[in-house]
């Protein structure tokens, strides 16, 4: 099963964590199918706040994968995922709790054809003040096959655009955040160091974030006695051949 995207959860674009330190994404008429993977990009008005958990009506697992503060503009970028063992269906829903009350910008995503805790390489960085932002490059992949997702977290009055093949998917503007985030991919198909990039219409400070999402491994081949290889039929929570 190839990488795909298969559509939007649900997000919240004005969300405040104020007094419980709570926002919630509720899930939208498609669900998300078991054996998928929910991955998240989020921005706050803070460059202090933490996620200290996500969690979601079936207590499916979340992982932070990583996190970046911007303390000049102070706004921070967040990248997490889960893997879908147990069904979402309309209504039910993503809760993301921070260590503080914060102004939240966020986006779910749910993505097929990824191994099961598939996250391989990250990196993270802040663009100085100007047009042209990246998260910088990450170690170098250890598959061909990856997912690359790109966090971007900027000022309200700039307008990303994403570049090095990245293809932006969301861009909401967070009214209670002040904040814009955009939420990039690109599908790979060879090992290297890759970094998320972009640029803005006008100058902003930006955090930035980069991860790398691997595919299944490939079947083992094994050889039949006769003088050919064949694939051994194995079963994954994803995929089966």
């Amino acid at each position: 099963m190839a990488i795909a995207r298969v559509g939007q959860i649900g997000s919240t674009l004005d969300g405040s964590s104020d007094g419980s330190n709570q926002v919630t994404i509720t899930v939208g008429v498609a669900g998300v199918a078991a054996g998928s993977t929910v991955v998240l990009a989020i921005g706050t008005n803070s460059a202090t706040a933490t996620i200290t958990g996500i969690v979601d009506s079936n207590i499916n697992t979340y992982t932070v994968h990583k996190t970046q503060a911007n303390v000049g503009n102070v706004e921070s970028s967040y990248l997490a995922s889960g893997d879908i063992d147990v069904a979402l269906v309309n209504g039910d829903t993503i809760t993301i709790t921070f260590s503080s009350g914060v102004g939240v910008v966020a986006y779910a995503d749910e993505w097929s054809g990824l191994a099961a805790s598939p996250i391989d390489r990250t990196a993270s960085g802040n663009s100085g003040f100007g047009n042209s932002h990246t998260s910088g490059s990450t170690a170098t992949t250890t598959q061909a096959d990856e997912l690359l997702i790109g966090v971007h977290v900027h000022n309200q009055a700039a307008t990303w655009t994403a570049t090095s093949s990245f293809n932006l998917i969301h861009e909401g503007l967070g009214v209670t955040a002040g904040r814009r985030l955009a939420y990039q991919y690109r599908i790979v198909s060879a090992t290297g160091a890759y970094a998320s990039t972009g640029t803005t219409d006008n100058n902003t400070d930006t955090a930035n974030i980069i991860g790398t999402f691997t595919a299944p491994a490939p079947p083992p081949q094994s050889f039949d006695g006769i003088g050919t290889f064949r694939t051994d039929r194995i079963r994954s929570r994803r995929t089966s051949w």
